[in-house]
């Protein structure tokens, strides 16, 4: 007789198995809620992965605590984007350095409006000198010429097709008071070296201004989305944010002043541009972990279900099926003496001995001694019963008419054995 069918994993395997997992998922989701900062690249210029004087990284989780929808782009088709989002490209590089600048400005621009969405640029103002201590941050900054700042706006306004640009001007020493809004409410501003747009009010609708000038404004035509362009960076990056109203302003101008639903943080204007690929995406950090626990989970229930095709294989060879043979034929072999009854029950009591002596059984007296087989071979599942051998040994002892049952009791005394000496067997 072939053993049953045996499970696929031992406890011991499949036990460490569910542990992996666990622990997989258990990282994945950690690593997902707070592992966020292990896919930013280290900057210290004016971008939302840079915790610098003059990053954006405080607007963007400052927008993202205040309930509003605030991702990161890294490809130039705006992929985020759509209709009622507006993309913020804070501070573009200077166009005079590569005139590639200016184009990938438009570029984006334009891709906003293919997406149905507004685009809001933030005029460059200051250049870091990363420090040489500290990954991210900056020694000191200096103002960029106003002729750079310049070429940005034109870059940006030319995308309207009208080539009349307002000029941009500083304010020294700056402007520390209330600022009006289109949407009727005043707001506490405080900006050093301010720079604000000259106001042209043929070509600029005001959304946020002073007696100074135009701090933001909008530049809208029949056929496209809107163009914002905030004057002075210093409203919303890292070093000003805190200051004064300047929190609040950014919200309301968002929300109340250009009723946007979502806001896109371009990063490509910044060097970071990455075409999104879904394989790219699901091989980088953090979502790389899902990846790894999504294949083990599915490694996982391909092993377990996993079903044999082909011929069946040829069962194996029970390996006890000489002894069982042996002990009977050495039965049959005592059938038809004159000491039958006496080898059947030195049999059972050598048998007996055999087990006592294995689970170290005291030598005690008989009945007492096979109560705690008994017990024992109950503990361990044996499906014989050593009391109730007791009793059919007993009876067949007396017994010459039926001599086969002498061979099966034989059979069942030396199963019996084995299977308190060496393990019970399965068997159908």
């Amino acid at each position: 007789m072939s053993a049953g069918p045996q499970p696929l994993f031992r406890s011991r395997l499949l036990a460490g198995l569910i542990a992996l997992a666990g622990i997989s998922a258990l990282a994945t989701v950690l690593l997902l809620a707070f592992g966020e900062h292990l896919a930013e690249p280290p900057s210290a210029g004016a971008d939302s992965f840079s915790y610098s004087a003059i990053g954006h990284h405080g607007v963007y989780t400052f927008l993202r605590a205040a309930g509003v929808v605030c991702v990161r782009s890294r490809d130039p088709l705006l992929p985020s984007a759509s209709k009622g989002s507006v993309v913020l490209a804070a501070e573009p590089r200077d166009p005079a350095e590569d005139r590639g600048n200016a184009d990938a400005l438009r570029a984006l621009i334009v891709a906003a409006r293919r997406r149905g969405a507004g685009t809001i640029v933030v005029l460059p103002k200051w250049i870091g000198s990363p420090s040489p201590v500290e990954e991210g941050f900056v020694d000191g900054v200096s103002l960029h010429a106003l002729t750079a700042v310049t070429a940005v706006l034109s870059a940006a306004v030319g995308t309207s097709g009208d080539a009349k640009t307002s000029g941009v001007r500083r304010l020294a020493p700056g402007i520390d008071g209330k600022a009006t809004t289109s949407w009727g409410e005043t707001y506490d501003v405080r900006l050093r070296n301010a720079q604000v747009l000259v106001r042209d009010d043929t070509s600029w609708t005001p959304l946020l201004w002073t007696e100074s000038g135009l701090l933001a404004a909008m530049r809208k035509s029949p056929h496209s989305e809107p163009l914002v362009v905030v004057a002075d960076p210093d409203l919303l990056n890292n070093h000003g944010l805190h200051e004064a109203e300047h929190a609040p302003l950014v919200l309301d101008l968002l929300t109340k002043g250009l009723k946007a639903r979502a806001v896109v943080l371009d990063e490509t204007l910044h060097g970071f541009s990455r075409r999104s690929r879904l394989l790219a995406d699901a091989l980088s950090i953090p979502w790389l972990f899902v990846t790894v626990h999504v294949s083990l989970v599915l490694a996982l229930a391909a092993w377990a279900g996993a079903v044999r095709f082909g011929h069946p294989r040829p069962e194996r060879p029970d390996r006890s099926f000489g002894r069982r043979e042996f002990v009977a034929s050495t039965a049959r072999l005592l059938l038809g003496t004159r000491d039958e009854a006496a080898s059947l029950v030195t049999y059972w009591r050598l048998a007996q001995d055999s087990v006592a002596q294995a689970w170290r059984v005291p030598a005690i007296e008989s009945s007492p001694r096979l109560r705690r087989l008994a017990a024992i071979s109950s503990a361990r599942g044996v499906g014989e019963d050593p009391l109730a051998l007791e009793r059919e040994v007993t009876e067949a002892a007396f017994d010459r008419e039926q001599p086969e049952r002498w061979v099966a009791l034989a059979q069942r005394i030396e199963r019996w054995q084995r299977e308190m000496t060496r393990g019970p067997r399965i068997t159908p």
